[in-house]
């Protein structure tokens, strides 16, 4: 039985949000393609208070295509990936924008380690996942995926380990220092929308085409829990601050909240945007969603 929890209607970001993430502070990020006039949005990426207040934009022009764009873990630079194949860094605090490197296709999604010195990123063009020294603009190691174009990435918090995802249905696991490829996770039957790492990095939550959720072990690369119930495909995973929870989202217009070994928790209807991208509050206590309306929402926890 669905929730019919209130919600807060955030922000108006006024073009389908497709990315949302949160900083430490709790402030939010959201990212999304530009729409057309006159609610086409100015900025592709921008920066909010929780209340609600515009804190700064970024892209414009070429546009931002990555799935999401990230902030540091000091919440100070995002990092996105834009239509002109160039890797850019935007100092949301000088607003100074520099380019950290021109590459042979699309960066779609990109992590940061939690001390902010590296940046891992997935290219759909040249099916490689690299890892950025984000201080001298110079990529350290680089793995290709030899089947399918990567759409997907998540960096665990200490750097050691990163996961990539795409069409080929497999979650594939990293030595990031190295470009090495040092696992394999099989076990959805459709494509990889979204991947996670738990707080302590342990854990990795991968959502799907084939309206499930996983959630393994890294050491062991089993499965530990199977979030089965969406209707449709699941857009996105995400954890909360106890790693002992997670919230999907998913086509049929619903997030959901479970345990990681697979328990329904709670079923919140979203209303009638489609919710593309989730994040939890650093505090836990709200779910931050962004719609093809155009608005940010926050579902209490």
């Amino acid at each position: 039985m669905k929730d019919a929890d209130p919600h807060r209607v955030i922000a108006d970001h006024a073009s389908a949000v497709y990315g949302v993430s949160c900083a430490a502070d709790g402030r939010i990020l959201s990212a999304g393609f530009p729409g057309a006039p006159p609610r086409g949005a100015q900025h592709q990426v921008k920066l909010w208070s929780r209340a609600g207040n515009t804190l700064g934009g970024f892209g414009s022009g070429k546009h931002v295509v990555c799935h999401y764009a990230a902030m540091s873990p000091d919440g100070r630079t995002v990092a996105a990936g834009l239509g002109d194949l160039t890797l850019r860094l935007w100092d949301a605090t000088s607003n100074e924008v520099r380019t950290l490197g021109t590459l042979g296709g699309i960066v779609a999604s990109l992590a940061w380690s939690a001390d902010g010195k590296t940046l891992f990123t997935g290219n759909c063009g040249d099916n490689t996942v690299r890892l950025w020294d984000v201080a001298a603009a110079r990529v350290i190691a680089e793995g290709k995926t030899k089947k399918s174009a990567t759409w997907e990435v998540a960096l665990a918090p200490d750097g050691a380990r990163a996961v990539s995802g795409s069409g080929d249905k497999l979650v594939h696991v990293w030595q990031p220092a190295t470009g090495a490829e040092v696992a394999v996770l099989a076990g959805h039957d459709g494509k990889i929308l979204s991947l996670r790492f738990s707080p302590d990095g342990r854990l990795v939550a991968s959502a799907s085409q084939d309206r499930t959720a996983r959630v393994w072990d890294l050491a062991s690369g089993k499965t530990i829990g199977v979030l089965d119930g969406h209707r449709k495909q699941v857009t996105c995973v995400a954890f909360f601050p106890d790693g002992a929870r997670v919230a999907t989202t998913s086509g049929d217009r619903t997030i959901r909240v479970w345990t990681k070994d697979g328990q329904l928790l709670r079923s919140i209807a979203t209303g009638p945007p489609l919710v593309a991208s989730i994040a939890i509050t650093p505090d836990g206590t709200e779910i931050i969603a962004g719609g093809d309306d155009g608005r940010l929402r926050g579902f209490a926890a």
